[in-house]
Parts: structure tokens; sequence; C-alpha cells
């Protein structure tokens, strides 16, 4: 894992995820800056909740969609990873929800890094520590164990 300070729409990996809430807005934070540059994958992220008949049953899982920037092509991993709203400092993302949506992620592009002949480097930003109400000692084992099992790496973008 490395840590590298700088914009995260702006990464050089091929993959990137970011945490969103289960409730079909991407209205604060990373999200949305990603549904403001990205409009298709906000159309797909509120398609894809929209399935779901109680949007709780959506959170730990992820929908991916591929945009393309600069000539080439990049994955962009909704992990939805918090019950709501991320306003008043309270706990909405959940670790176990995290975990469970990066899983999801990478069993889900692991082949295209395999086309493109890339290991598989996530780009990240602290999932949940922010407007989901938790801190990054709680999540960061997570990424660790990952990164462990799943043979892939992390760059995690701060500001």
């Amino acid at each position: 894992m490395q840590f590298v300070k700088g914009d995260l729409l702006k990464c050089k990996e091929s993959f990137l995820v970011h945490g969103c809430n289960n409730k079909r807005k991407m209205g604060a934070g990373l999200a949305k800056q990603i549904r403001s540059s990205f409009p298709k994958t906000y159309e797909y992220y509120v398609k894809y909740l929209n399935t779901f008949s109680d949007s709780r049953n959506a959170l730990g899982t992820q929908i991916t969609t591929f945009e393309s920037r600069n000539n080439y092509w990049f994955a962009i991993g909704n992990l939805i990873t918090q019950d709501g709203y991320g306003f008043d400092k309270k706990r909405y993302a959940n670790t176990e929800w995290i975990k469970s949506a990066l899983i999801d992620f990478i069993e889900a592009n692991r082949k295209f890094a395999v086309l493109e002949k890339q290991h598989l480097t996530i780009a990240s930003p602290k999932i949940g520590c922010n407007l989901g109400g938790l801190n990054w000692t709680e999540v960061e084992p997570i990424y660790k164990e990952i990164e462990s099992k799943y043979d892939v790496q992390f760059t995690i973008y701060e500001l």
C-alpha cells in the first residue's frame, strides 16, 4: 500500500474505487465530484440501486462503470458502503460493507487487469473515513488483508 497526496480523479491507476451511500445520491465529497465528472457512472449507480426493493440490501456490494480519459479506459467502482448521509459525524459506513464491496470489485475486475497485462493496482480514498464516520485505524487493516489475500495493491489518495 502506498499513500499519495493528490487528486484521486487525476490518478494514473486504471482502477479507482470510492464509497457511496445507498440512497441514490452522490451529493457530497468525492462522490459528488465523480457524479459531475462522469455522469454515466452516476446513472448506472442509480439504476443499480433501483434493482433493490430495499436499498439496505445493496450495502457491501458495488457497481463498476468504465470511463475513458486521455484516450485510455479506466474502471470506477462505486462501493455501496454507507447507509445514509454522513453530514453529522455519525457512523454511516461499516467495515464489513467496505471489505465485502472491495472484494466484489476485485473479483469483478481482475480479468480486465489480466487482459491489459497489468497488476491490479487500485486508487482509493480512505473509504468510510470522512462522511462515513469511521477512523482509518479501523479501515486500514481491511485494505492490508485484501492486498495480501488477493495480490492487489492499493494507492490511497489524500488531499
